[in-house]
């Protein structure tokens, strides 16, 4: 019976999609554990300019007092960046029932696998016991059916002597085929 339930526990499929179940479950509850904690993110980045930039500025000169544009050229041929960010939901109502409603499926799904094991376990065990059981009615039949042989085999011999009727000869055939 013990190495007949290992079988079981390996090749049942009722037991492997509980135990499916179970993972989902897990799999949940730290999904809704994940909005709870803190989010950290980070960001690089780099740019390289192949060209100049220029800037115009319009100024007055100081001597002729007359408007003149002024070139500036400006340019940084590699430009990088980086940045980091952290954040936390310190309170929310959707991320408390979030995690209420996860280790409430994740109980409820422990309560399901238990029952799954032990369903499927009792079914194994009654089809264990009633294999045992048609074994030994298996045997019974079969002595039954030498026993009847052997009666219809000594009502042979009586009738040939004639100590017994043909009809009881026949119920003994009778009964002797039905076995």
């Amino acid at each position: 019976l013990a190495g007949f339930l290992k079988l079981v526990d390996r090749y049942s499929h009722d037991m492997k999609l509980a135990a499916q179940d179970l993972e989902t479950a897990a799999a949940n509850k730290k999904e809704a554990w994940a909005t709870a904690l803190p989010k950290i993110g980070a960001e690089a980045g780099y740019n390289r300019n192949l060209t100049d930039n220029f800037m115009f500025i319009g100024m007055e000169d100081h001597e002729t007092g007359e408007m003149a544009t002024q070139k500036l050229k400006f340019n940084f041929k590699n430009e990088y960046s980086f940045s980091a960010a952290i954040s936390q939901t310190l309170f929310s109502f959707k991320v408390g029932n979030a995690l209420k409603a996860a280790s409430q499926y994740s109980r409820m799904s422990e309560y399901l696998y238990s029952h799954q094991v032990r369903a499927v376990r009792t079914q194994a065990r009654k089809a264990f016991y009633q294999t045992l059981l048609l074994q030994k009615v298996y045997g019974i039949a079969q002595a039954s059916e030498i026993n009847a042989q052997e009666n219809f085999q000594q009502m042979e011999r009586k009738f040939q002597v004639g100590v017994v009727s043909e009809f009881q000869l026949l119920q003994a055939e009778v009964r002797w085929k039905n076995l």
